[in-house]
């Protein structure tokens, strides 16, 4: 219903969502309601089994996201959520969020991070998920067994970012449209079989332009390896001081004091535990009062808040958080809704950024490693 809703005031990105995304919603499911899957005979069987719904619910959350992406770039109504953050940091950000696919085909990837520390104001959300596009569209469309690079460089103000791959190559007469929205759908037929909807270099492009870069495709033709080149511009941030930032890449893992809070206790939990494996210092509310007490005891520099919490609002804890830590404390609200309004509500309730449920913990540690150590908040 949503994506419907959001494709409402662009009738032909409508028609061809109607044309195009049948097949794909369709092929991801399994009937596990069958007398065979429901007789799980032992726990090997059961856990393949959950393997298996887990990456089709993956694959179909990726593909509605992606369609909803899309509407709301073509309506104008996308919202950019801004910080500083370490490039190489976004760079190894992706990489791992790409590397269960990698393994799974067979493949070399290789990283190269910039010689020198490399600051880029921008949503470093949006620019992992540019990256990770580029690194899942080398991968399917490389061969098994194939070599996929991914290299981050400084060039003067514009920060450089290449995807290359050894695998089936672009003909060059198809080269202007690989941008294009449905262009695997609509022009590619061949590709079909490797899965999606040919939205993801359409993505890129547009967040890329969002940004105020630019992003190109080359390739000597069929079977002869892609490269995708993204260059974004250095904007110099004179609010943040000098000392903000610790030198040398060592800063990308240096602990900031996170407060979690969410009823939901196993959720919230897992999320801690993966956060905390990143080097953050973590502590876990499930109640806001909690949060009022854990907080006033562990002065915490990101604070992140479920919205929709009993007896008092994720707007409301968020309010008495910033009355009793001030500015030295960066609030991101988590919500199970996106639209404008809800975020607006949640920026006078004095949150600097805004996710929408479901959140991946790789997305979430890029925006918190992306926050300066010292918790001064960027508004974006």
């Amino acid at each position: 219903a949503a994506l419907f809703k959001e494709s409402n005031a662009a009738p032909p990105l409508r028609s061809t969502i109607c044309a195009t995304a049948p097949r794909d919603f369709h092929c991801p499911s399994v009937n596990f309601s069958s007398p065979s899957s429901r007789n799980l005979t032992n726990t090997v069987r059961a856990g393949r089994e959950r393997a298996v719904i887990e990456r089709q619910v993956k694959h179909m959350t990726r593909l509605v996201d992606d369609l909803l992406d899309v509407s709301r770039i073509a309506r104008g109504r996308i919202r950019l959520e801004p910080t500083l953050a370490r490039a190489a940091v976004l760079l190894q950000r992706a990489a791992e969020m790409v590397q269960p696919l990698v393994e799974q085909r067979g493949h070399r990837l290789d990283v190269s991070l910039p010689s020198s520390p490399v600051l880029w104001w921008g949503d470093s959300a949006r620019l992992v998920q540019v990256i990770t596009n580029l690194l899942t569209n080398a991968v399917r469309y490389t061969p098994p067994g194939g070599h996929i690079r991914l290299s981050g460089r400084r060039e003067g103000q514009t920060l450089v970012i290449e995807v290359a791959d050894n695998g089936t190559g672009i003909a060059p007469e198809l080269l202007p449209d690989v941008f294009d929205v449905f262009y695997q759908g609509q022009k590619h037929g061949i590709y079909r079989s490797q899965g999606g909807l040919g939205l993801g270099l359409a993505l890129v492009k547009n967040l890329v332009v969002l940004h105020g870069g630019e992003v190109e495709a080359h390739s000597a033709g069929r079977d002869q390896g892609s490269r995708f080149v993204v260059r974004l511009p250095l904007r110099e941030q004179p609010a943040l001081a000098e000392g903000a930032w610790p030198q040398g890449e060592q800063a990308a893992a240096q602990s900031r004091r996170v407060l979690l809070v969410d009823d939901n206790r196993d959720a919230v939990d897992l999320l801690a535990e993966s956060l905390a494996l990143q080097g953050n210092e973590l502590r876990v509310a499930y109640t806001p009062e909690q949060a009022l007490s854990v907080a006033e005891r562990f002065q915490p520099q990101v604070a992140v808040l479920d919205v929709g919490l009993p007896d008092m609002d994720g707007h409301e804890l968020g309010r008495r958080l910033r009355a009793r830590l001030g500015e030295g404390c960066v609030l991101i609200a988590l919500s199970g809704y996106g639209q404008d309004s809800d975020r607006e509500r949640a920026q006078v309730s004095g949150f600097a950024h805004y996710l929408v449920k479901p959140v991946e913990p790789a997305q979430l540690h890029a925006l918190i490693a992306g926050i300066p150590v010292n918790g001064t908040a960027q508004r974006g």
